[in-house]
């Protein structure tokens, strides 16, 4: 199997480690050695976890999922800074009030301490 075949969060196998799939081209390894770009013709091993591909959002790890969000926040803020006046207020209103919703969505779907 092609790597852009394995769905977001899925573990595979490739050069003898293990990652899991965090986008489109990167991967993380469990072994600790960090991200990797993966190249879209590498040949991979799915590795099975119990997890079903229908909820590939569960594999991410709160922080992974913050900085993702930082990120596109800082890429539309890089946009904000050519703007003017009340053009540029208003989507910086609106970026703030999607962060904050994005944000109180995620933590209605955390798990809680008792299951």
């Amino acid at each position: 199997m092609k790597f852009p075949q394995l769905p977001p969060g899925a573990r595979f196998r490739w050069q003898d480690d293990v990652y899991r799939k965090i986008g489109p081209m990167t991967a993380r390894a469990e072994a600790g050695a960090g991200e990797r770009l993966i190249p879209r013709s590498a040949v991979v091993e799915p590795v099975a976890d119990g997890a079903t591909s229908a909820q590939p959002a569960d594999h991410f790890s709160p922080a992974e999922v913050q900085a993702a969000l930082d990120a596109y926040q800082a890429s539309l803020r890089a946009y904000l800074e050519t703007l003017d006046g009340p053009t540029r207020e208003a989507l910086e209103a609106h970026m703030q009030a999607g962060a904050q919703a994005f944000r109180a969505a995620l933590r209605k779907r955390a798990p809680t301490a008792d299951g």
